[in-house]
C-alpha cells in the first residue's frame, strides 16, 4: 500500500525536523522535500526503485512526490527533516523536473537547528544542503513510466482537492481511467 501523507500541502511554508531511532517507515509520498540523516547505525531506503544504503554522516534526499519508505538497522538514530518546495524556491524552480542520480550524500556536520530561529536561517541551511546535493550527485530528469505518471495524476487530484471527501471513484471518473485498473495500480504498489 502507499500512503500519502499531506506534509506540503499547508496554508504556509513548512520545515519540520525530529529525530527518530529504530524505525521503519512504510512506501509513501507527499510533496514535501524529506532529506534522512543518519547520525548512528544504518538506514535502507527505497525511492521509487532503487534501494540504497545511508551510513552516519550521510543523509539522502527524496524529491516531492517520489515513492519512498524506509527501514532502519537496530539501534539507529537518525534525523528526519521535511521542508515545502517553495521555502527553497530556485533551487525548486531549477530542478522540479529532476531527481538525484545517487541521492545519498556525504554531510560531515551533524544538522543543528539552534540557530534557526527565522526564515532567512532556516533558507540558509537548507541551500547549503542544496548545494551539497549539486555538488555530490547529478540532477537528472524523473524517468516516468505510465505507472508513475498515474500515480502523479491521482497526487494531483488530491492536491487539489484535500480538502473535499475524495474516493478512488472519483479520481479516476476525473483522470479518465477504470476504476479497477486504480485499485490494481494501488495493490501493486504495496
Amino acid at each position: 500500500m502507499v500512503l500519502f501523507q499531506h506534509f506540503g500541502l499547508e496554508s504556509k511554508p513548512i520545515f519540520k525536523h525530529f529525530d527518530v531511532s529504530d524505525l521503519n517507515y512504510p512506501i509513501h509520498l507527499h510533496r514535501a522535500f524529506e532529506i534522512l540523516y543518519v547520525r548512528r547505525g544504518q538506514v535502507q531506503e527505497q525511492v521509487d526503485d532503487n534501494v540504497y544504503h545511508i551510513n552516519p554522516r550521510q543523509f539522502i534526499i527524496v524529491f516531492p512526490n517520489q515513492l519512498h519508505g524506509f527501514d532502519m538497522s537496530p539501534n539507529t538514530v537518525a534525523t528526519i527533516i521535511l521542508f515545502s518546495p517553495e521555502i527553497i524556491s530556485a533551487f525548486n524552480e531549477q530542478y522540479q523536473d529532476q531527481v538525484a542520480d545517487n541521492p545519498v550524500i556525504f554531510d560531515s556536520v551533524p544538522p543543528e537547528f539552534d540557530h534557526l530561529n527565522n526564515i532567512f536561517g532556516i533558507k540558509s541551511f537548507l541551500y547549503g544542503l542544496c548545494n551539497k546535493v549539486v555538488e555530490q550527485t547529478r540532477l537528472a530528469p524523473r524517468k516516468a513510466s505510465s505507472q508513475l505518471t498515474t500515480i502523479h495524476l491521482i497526487i494531483d487530484y488530491i492536491n487539489d482537492h484535500y480538502t473535499e471527501a475524495c474516493t478512488l471513484k472519483q479520481i479516476s471518473n476525473s483522470i479518465g481511467y477504470d476504476y479497477v485498473y486504480l485499485s490494481k495500480l494501488f495493490q501493486k504498489k504495496r
